[in-house]
Formats: C-alpha cells, structure tokens, sequence
C-alpha cells in the first residue's frame, strides 16, 4: 500500500465499523510544471498572454484535476 510515516487517511464509520482510505496527496510541483508549460507554450505560439487568459488556463487546468462530484 506504500504506507510511510505521515501518510493520510479518510476515516469513515460504517455501522459498527472504521475505514480507512489512503488519502493521495497531489504533487504540486508537477501540476504547477504542467501549467507553466501550458503558458510557455501559448507565449511561444501566440506572444505575450494577457493575465485574464493566464488565469483561465489556471482555471482549466485545476477543473481537470478536481475528482467528479459523486451523486447520491
């Protein structure tokens, strides 16, 4: 399960149950590469980007990354 010191957990209680679930902690060095890239590649196509684009490519990008909503 790669459990290491510090790892994170959901606790649930389930009737006269607890679960646990490994809570997956993103890499925000990899997602904010990721985004500079996007950036970087549109300034490189297109010349400098206003900071309203800028901040929708953002936008985008963290909505990509969001789990879905679950429906109950």
């Amino acid at each position: 399960m790669g459990l290491k010191p510090k790892t994170k957990f959901f606790v649930y209680e389930c009737e006269d149950s607890v679960i646990l679930k490994k809570l997956k902690e993103p890499d925000l060095s990899k997602e904010l590469q990721a985004m500079y890239k996007r950036v970087d590649e549109k300034i490189a196509k297109y010349g400098e980007l206003p900071n309203d684009e800028i901040k929708e490519i953002i936008h985008e990008h963290r909505q990509k990354k969001r789990p879905p909503k679950s429906q109950t």
